[in-house]
C-alpha cells in the first residue's frame, strides 16, 4: 500500500469526478478511488483479461469493456500506463493499467435518452399545435372568400341585380375564380337584357295578334250586313227602313266595341277598365246575331236564335266585353264546320233567379 500513491489517484478521481482504479503491469490491483467494492468481493482486484489482451497482445491504447459487478452492468474504460521514452518517437515500456470505471453510465445514459425523447416528443407536440393553428388560421383566410363566393352564387337571380365581387389579390386560383364568376354575372347581364327584348317583341307580336283578331271578327259581318243593306235599298223592300234602323244599331254597336278595341290598344300597359252597367243580355244577344244572320244565311235556318218568352232578361255586366265574346264564340262556332258542310249555328238563352245560361252550338 501506497500512501502517496493513493492520495494521488484520490486526487484526480475528485477533479475528473470519476472513479478511478490503478493496477501495475502484470494487472494486479495497486490502487482504487472505490476501494470498498473490491474489499466486498464484488469485482476481482485482476485486471480484466479481455482488457490484458487489447492493450498488450493487440498493442492498443485504450479499450472499452463492459462489465458486471453483482446486477449492475457498467462499462469500464482501460487504458496503459507507459514510461516516457527518451528519443520520443516509440513509447516506453508498460509500467501499469488505468481502468475507469463508469458504474452510474448505462442509468446516466437511460436518463438522457429518456429525457431526449421527452425533450423530442415535446417539441414535436408544441410544433403540431402550431401547425394546426397555423392551418386552422390558413384554412379561415383560404375559405373566407370562398364562403363569400358561394353565398353570392347562392343569391344570384335572373330577375333581381347582381354585384360583382372585388378580391384584392387577383393573382391566385381563388382570384381566378372571381373573375370568371364577375364575367358570368356580366354575360348573365347581358342574357337578361336580351331576353327582355325578346319577351317584349314577343308580347307586341302576341298583342298584334289578339287586336288583329279582335278587329277582324265583325269586319266580314258588318260588311255583309251593309252589302244586304244596299240590295235592299236598291230593290225598294218595303222594309227596308226596318233593315236600316235594325242594322244601324248593331253597326253602331260593334263599331263602339271597335273602338274600344283601339283605345285598349293605345294604351295596352294598362288593363282596360271595366265599365259594368244593367243591361238586356237579349237585346245584346240578338244585335250580335243579326250581325252574322245575313252572312250565315237565316232563311235557312242556319243560325237560329232561341230566346225566353219575357223579352227582357238584365244582367250587370260591361256591355262592350259582352260583344266581342259574343262575337268571337259566333265566329269561331262558324269556322268550325269544315268545308263542304252547310254550317248551322243555335243561340240560346235561358233566364232564372240569379243566373243566366248562354249556350252557342255548332255542327263542326
Amino acid at each position: 500500500y501506497n500512501p502517496a500513491l493513493s492520495g494521488l489517484v484520490h486526487n484526480v478521481a475528485a477533479l475528473t469526478e470519476t472513479d478511478l482504479n490503478l493496477y501495475d503491469a502484470q494487472g494486479k490491483l495497486l490502487v482504487s478511488s472505490q476501494p470498498l467494492i473490491f474489499e466486498a468481493g464484488l469485482l476481482g482486484s485482476l485486471l480484466n483479461p479481455q482488457a490484458m489482451i487489447a492493450l498488450r497482445e493487440r498493442g492498443l491504447s485504450r479499450t472499452l469493456l463492459t462489465e458486471r459487478a453483482g446486477s449492475l452492468s457498467f462499462s469500464a474504460l482501460y487504458m496503459p500506463v507507459r514510461m516516457p521514452s527518451s528519443s520520443g518517437a516509440v513509447a516506453g515500456p508498460v509500467l501499469g493499467y488505468v481502468g475507469i470505471p463508469f458504474f452510474d453510465s448505462q442509468k446516466e445514459l437511460d436518463s438522457k435518452l429518456t429525457e431526449l425523447f421527452t425533450t423530442i416528443l415535446n417539441i414535436f407536440t408544441l410544433m403540431g399545435l402550431l401547425f394546426l393553428v397555423l392551418a386552422f388560421v390558413a384554412t379561415r383566410q383560404l375559405t373566407a372568400p370562398l364562403k363569400l363566393l358561394t353565398e353570392r352564387l347562392r343569391r344570384t337571380t335572373l330577375t333581381g341585380q347582381n354585384e360583382v365581387l372585388d378580391y384584392r389579390s387577383s393573382d391566385d386560383e381563388i382570384g381566378l375564380l372571381v373573375r370568371e364568376y364577375n364575367t358570368m354575372l356580366g354575360k348573365l347581364e347581358a342574357s337578361k337584357r336580351e331576353l327582355a327584348t325578346q319577351e317584349k317583341e314577343a308580347a307586341w307580336r302576341e298583342m298584334a295578334r289578339q287586336v288583329a283578331h279582335e278587329i277582324k271578327n265583325p269586319l266580314t259581318p258588318m260588311k255583309l250586313n251593309l252589302q244586304y243593306l244596299q240590295k235592299a235599298i236598291d230593290e225598294r223592300r218595303p222594309n227596308a227602313e226596318a233593315l236600316i234602323s235594325r242594322i244601324s244599331q248593331t253597326l253602331i254597336t260593334q263599331i263602339d266595341v271597335l273602338s274600344d278595341i283601339a283605345t285598349s290598344f293605345s294604351t295596352f300597359t294598362n288593363l282596360p277598365t271595366m265599365r259594368p252597367e244593367r243591361l238586356d243580355v237579349a237585346a245584346v244577344l240578338r244585335h250580335c246575331t243579326d250581325l252574322f244572320r245575313e252572312q250565315d244565311g237565316d232563311h235557312d235556318g242556319e243560325l237560329c236564335l232561341s230566346l225566353p218568352a219575357a223579352e227582357s232578361c238584365t244582367v250587370f255586366a260591361d256591355e262592350s266585353l259582352l260583344v266581342r265574346t259574343f262575337n268571337n264564340l259566333l265566329l269561331n262556332a262558324k269556322q268550325a264546320v269544315p268545308p263542304g258542310r252547310p254550317p248551322r249555328q243555335e243561340v240560346a238563352l235561358q233566364c232564372s233567379p240569379g243566373k243566366v245560361l248562354i249556350t252557342i252550338a255548332d255542327n263542326g
